[in-house]
């Protein structure tokens, strides 16, 4: 089957996409690079900080108006996106994958008869193979290529592109695969010391002479007892000795350790590091919670939604619709804070009673009393929005 026919069928099957006798759960797959990444627990904190901060923004489709805009109700492929996720999953699995492979790459399945997506799966971006052909790129995935959209169902997220390269930078990966390997192998190391039972690296001394496989059997013995025999006592002969090889404090090492890993996993992905065991310091702290979340927001999630907005507005949506994220429902303030912002909203003309009190999951006021704008701004009579001349 040639891309041209696959492409003009307007739903493609599990099989187009994945192989015959494969299943959905290939998707969750990932490479030794990422796996690794996702083994440090602050890896996956700031992934899933950033995933689950921009699945929960409402995500809204408008139309142009004049110098405005008008929102309208969602088209099928953000309102119902994926025959495997739920529209929240499929926007969480957009931009995990922008955070760790710093590129998505999306695979539409169905489209409707003007040609537009109805259904969208992420790929694992470690399963496409990217290359240059005739000044455009084609992808490799399940044996067969394709193009992006429009000339081929696949749709490319990029993020932090370098020059010469075909797909995201992948920088995070790059610069934290030795201190991944650093909090990994200081995992294992804790894992062991603990199972040992604390009995510790030593040095035994044998008044006679040892032969080496008599020290090879002594070594051996000895690292067993550690391991099989935790907590327990390890005994000898006459005329052994054994000394302790001191290694500091490994506690306190290892505690420092994970912090610093934690601070720079959370720099790289733009999180504040107090959110995921890191530390800034005493002079980057947060004062409110709000100021958390607007750092949050500014250095990690700000990047990433933008280029989803861009992407789903530009190859995803029909005509002159684009969407954008309400960044700012997400803001947790205190209750006097959002209240004196809701006052101050209403009373400049900005926003209808019936508006804030939704963003309150409030009801609106019985009988379209809520639906009116102050205008002019503080004046001291409402104008009703459906009355207005």
């Amino acid at each position: 089957m040639t891309l041209g026919s696959s492409f003009q069928k307007r739903s493609i099957s599990h099989q187009d996409v994945f192989g015959s006798g494969g299943n959905w759960s290939d998707v969750s797959g990932g490479s030794a690079t990422v796996s690794k990444q996702l083994a440090i627990t602050s890896t996956l904190a700031c992934v899933d900080i950033k995933a689950a901060s921009i699945m929960s923004m409402p995500l809204h489709e408008y139309t142009p108006l004049g110098d405005g805009r008008t929102k309208v109700t969602k088209s099928t492929i953000l309102d119902s996106p994926s025959e495997v996720f739920s529209p929240e999953e499929w926007l969480y699995a957009c931009s995990a994958s922008l955070s760790l492979w710093d590129e998505a790459i999306g695979f539409i399945t169905a489209s409707a008869r003007g040609g537009w997506a109805t259904k969208l799966e992420w790929l694992n971006p470690d399963d496409v193979s990217k290359e240059k052909f005739q000044r455009r790129v084609k992808y490799g995935y399940a044996g067969k290529l394709y193009e992006k959209w429009p000339l081929g169902p696949i749709v490319h997220i990029r993020r932090r592109p370098l020059p010469g390269s075909l797909g995201g930078g992948a920088s995070i990966g790059k610069a934290l695969d030795q201190l991944v390997t650093l909090g990994t192998e200081g995992a294992k190391a804790q894992v062991a010391s603990y199972l040992a039972g604390g009995l510790p690296l030593a040095h035994l001394e044998w008044e006679g002479q040892l032969d080496s496989e008599q020290a090879k059997a002594t070594a051996d013995r000895y690292e067993t007892s550690r391991r099989t025999n935790p907590g327990r006592p390890f005994t000898t002969g006459k005329g052994w000795k054994l000394t302790p090889i001191s290694r500091g404090d490994a506690t306190s090492d290892m505690v420092a350790m994970r912090e610093r890993i934690a601070t720079e996993i959370a720099v790289a992905h733009g999180v504040p590091p107090e959110l995921v065991g890191g530390s800034t310091g005493s002079s980057m702290t947060y004062s409110t919670l709000e100021g958390v979340t607007r750092s949050l927001e500014v250095r990690a999630l700000y990047p990433v939604y933008v280029a989803m907005e861009r992407t789903f507005s530009r190859d995803l949506l029909p005509g002159d619709r684009f969407c954008k994220f309400n960044a700012d429902a997400t803001v947790r303030t205190s209750l006097a804070d959002r209240y004196k912002a809701h006052d101050t909203a209403i009373r400049a003309g900005m926003a209808s009673p019936d508006e804030r009190r939704a963003l309150e999951d409030e009801a609106p006021i019985p009988n379209g009393a809520g639906d009116v704008y102050l205008w002019p701004p503080y004046a001291t009579t409402p104008t009703p929005s459906e009355v207005q001349q």
